[in-house]
């Protein structure tokens, strides 16, 4: 879906429903009820997630490779390494797994410098269009605005229509075009305004 916190140029080195709440415990997970009726369980990505991540990633389709890391030859091995890297500061990482257990999504943001992080996602092909995009990128806002991250930033191609929409409408995220890309920003505060445009069934369960 979107390109982001995987540094995409290196890759050999490496869309809406009401929502009770997002869960403010960066260590909780929650169960969310897509548009389609089913549930997904969002939780922290864990280091034991790397052969899940490999799987989803190799079954993501070409024109999704391109869109999401700039090439459909992107290094999968060394994107699913990295996505499971994540420390929960400067990198936080969540999954979305459906009722089978499979990964159905995955959002992921990276410091880069100071209060700002570059923001990336990706959804499998059966889950798309179900909001779940929207709801990957407010979760992992409001756990970055609890870390001292107040802006998220991401590089999108202009053909990547479906993110694009994720931004705008779910974040109201300004753009300006460079170099062909895009250049997304916004305040990782519009989690709220995600939340309240875009609606999901969402319950707080434990994490084990």
């Amino acid at each position: 879906m979107a390109h982001g916190a995987l540094p995409t140029r290196q890759v050999d080195l490496m869309p809406e429903a009401t929502a009770l709440h997002v869960v403010a415990d960066p260590t909780s997970a929650s169960t969310v009820r897509l548009r389609s009726g089913d549930r997904v369980r969002i939780r922290p990505v864990q280091r034991d997630d790397r052969p899940l991540m490999l799987q989803f990633m190799s079954q993501l389709d070409a024109r999704s490779r391109q869109l999401r890391f700039f090439t459909a030859g992107a290094n999968l091995t060394a994107a699913a390494d990295w996505a499971t890297s994540a420390d929960g500061c400067d990198h936080i990482g969540l999954v979305a797994l459906d009722q089978t257990g499979e990964l159905a999504g995955h959002a992921a943001c990276c410091r880069t410098y100071g209060r700002r992080a570059e923001v990336s996602v990706e959804i499998s092909d059966r889950s798309r269009h179900q909001g779940l995009a929207t709801i990957l990128i407010a979760e992992l806002a409001h756990r970055a605005e609890t870390l001292g991250i107040d802006t998220f930033i991401a590089e999108v191609l202009p053909e990547n229509h479906d993110m694009l929409a994720v931004f705008h409408d779910g974040f109201d995220a300004g753009q300006r075009c460079q170099d062909g890309e895009f250049d997304i920003e916004f305040p990782t505060s519009a989690w709220r305004r995600a939340d309240h445009f875009h609606g999901v069934d969402r319950q707080e369960i434990p994490l084990r």
